[in-house]
């Protein structure tokens, strides 16, 4: 699964954490039907979050079969390589422009005057 899969899905997941307690949160309801329908939506909710939370636990144990597997193969010197590489890739997202530390820097002085 890819990373920005993930994504959707951690985000997913905090939205349905969300839903969940607002029909937490709402008052009781006063009749049978009400309950009914209420009951079943946290049920569809909750089953769905659980689904999210599975696909995103097969994924870590996969990524860490994965990284298992690379140490075995390649060593530790070849994982801190392959990690540089992936923090240096994973730092700036694609389509951002970056700015160098001196011009960061002007830029948060400028703010604050």
């Amino acid at each position: 699964m890819n990373r920005e899969r993930k994504s959707e899905l951690l985000q997913r997941s905090l939205g349905l954490r969300h839903k969940l307690k607002v029909i937490e949160s709402m008052k009781v309801p006063e009749t049978h039907e009400e309950m009914t329908v209420s009951l079943l939506s946290k049920w569809e909710l909750e089953d769905e979050l659980q689904a999210v939370e599975e696909l995103l636990e097969q994924a870590r144990r996969n990524n860490i079969e994965d990284k298992k597997a690379l140490l075995l193969e390649e060593g530790v010197v070849g994982m801190k390589k392959r990690n540089r590489s992936l923090i240096a890739a994973s730092k700036v997202a694609p389509g951002l422009k970056t700015q160098s530390k001196s011009k960061a820097k002007k830029s948060r002085t400028e703010a604050n005057a």
